[in-house]
C-alpha cells in the first residue's frame, strides 16, 4: 500500500464537539439529579421544569438586540468551522509516505476516525445554524420584526404548563429515559475522541504479525540512522486500515539532510514489503529541530 494522504491536524469542529460532548454529559448530570429528586430518592427542589417555565415566560427585552447579535455571530464561527477543511500538518518530502512538519514545534496530527469527524462538523454545523437562527430572532423581536406565524406559535407553547409536569405519572420516565439518552450519546462522543490506537495484532491465526513491536523496531532503527535525534512509532487506526506511523525528530536545525530523508524513505519501503498483502501502511514524520 502507498500512502498518499498527508497527516492532518483534527477539524476545528472536533474543539467545539468536545466541548458539546460535556456540556451534554453536564444536562445528563441534572436531568439525573431531577430524575432522582422526582423517585425520591434524594430531597431538593427540581431544576428542569422551572427552568423550562422561566424560557417559555421570557419577554421582550431591550438587551435582546445585542444579545441576539452576539448569539448569531457565534453560530457562524460555528459553521464557518464545521465546513473549514483539516489543516495539513506536514509537506510532503518527495518520497512516498515520508512527510516533513511545517514547522519547528511539534506538529498534532490527528488519528481521528472519519465518521467522528464527520458527525462533529454536522453537529457543529447544526448547532451554528440554530444559534444564528435564534440570534436573528431574537433580535427581530426586540425590534417588532417578527412574522405573525411565529407569535402565534409563542402563545400556544405559553399555554404549555411545565410545572405542573412533575404532577404527572410519566414525568419521571421522561426524566428518566432523557438522563440515559443525553449520558450515553455524550460519553460516548467524548470516547469518540480518545487517541485511536488500532489492535497490535494481525494476519491469520497461523501468522500473525505484532504491529506495535514492528513500529517500535522500526522506530528503533530510524532512531541510529545520521540526522536522527529520536524516534518512536505507534499504530494508528485510521478507520480505512491500520497504519504505522514512525515519527523523527531530526538532530539538526533547518530542513533536513539528503541522507536522513534517504534513511526513512529507505525504512519506509522495507516496512511496506515486510507488510506486503497485509492492510496496513506506513508514513514516516520528520520533525526539524527548532534553531537555537
Amino acid at each position: 500500500m502507498t500512502t498518499q494522504v498527508s497527516p492532518k491536524a483534527a477539524p476545528r469542529a472536533s474543539a467545539v464537539a468536545v466541548v458539546l460532548a460535556l456540556a451534554l454529559c453536564v444536562v445528563g448530570v441534572v436531568l439525573g439529579r431531577d430524575t432522582s429528586i422526582e423517585f425520591g430518592f434524594v430531597d431538593g427542589a427540581p431544576w428542569i421544569a422551572p427552568a423550562i417555565d422561566w424560557v417559555l415566560g421570557v419577554t421582550v427585552l431591550g438587551a435582546m438586540l445585542p444579545i441576539g447579535v452576539v448569539t448569531a455571530v457565534i453560530g457562524l464561527v460555528l459553521i464557518i468551522c464545521a465546513v473549514l477543511p483539516r489543516s495539513r500538518t506536514h509537506r510532503p518530502s518527495g518520497s512516498d509516505g515520508v512527510w516533513i512538519a511545517k514547522g519547528t514545534a511539534p506538529a498534532r496530527t490527528s488519528s481521528i476516525s472519519v465518521g467522528t469527524a464527520a458527525v462533529d462538523r454536522l453537529v457543529t454545523a447544526l448547532v451554528g445554524i440554530l444559534l444564528g437562527a435564534a440570534g436573528l430572532a431574537a433580535a427581530a423581536w426586540e425590534r417588532d420584526r417578527l412574522p405573525q406565524f411565529v407569535h402565534d406559535a409563542r402563545r400556544t407553547v405559553e399555554s404549555w404548563n411545565p410545572t405542573g409536569w412533575a404532577d404527572t405519572s410519566w414525568w419521571p420516565w421522561a426524566l428518566t429515559g432523557a438522563t440515559v439518552v443525553v449520558s450515553v450519546a455524550g460519553l460516548y462522543w467524548l470516547w469518540a475522541h480518545r487517541p485511536r490506537r488500532a489492535a497490535s495484532l494481525i494476519g491469520t491465526d497461523d501468522a500473525k504479525v505484532d504491529l506495535t513491536s514492528a513500529a517500535q523496531n522500526a522506530a528503533a532503527a530510524l532512531a541510529s540512522s545520521p540526522g536522527v535525534d529520536a524516534a518512536s512509532g505507534r499504530v494508528v487506526d485510521t478507520g480505512k486500515h491500520r497504519l504505522l506511523r514512525i515519527s523523527a525528530r531530526a538532530s539538526d536545525a533547518g530542513a533536513p539532510s539528503a541522507d536522513l530523508l534517504a534513511s526513512a524513505a529507505a525504512l519506509r519501503e522495507t516496512c511496506a514489503s515486510a507488510m506486503s498483502g497485509l492492510s496496513v501502511d506506513t508514513q514516516v514524520l520528520i520533525q526539524p529541530r527548532r534553531a537555537r
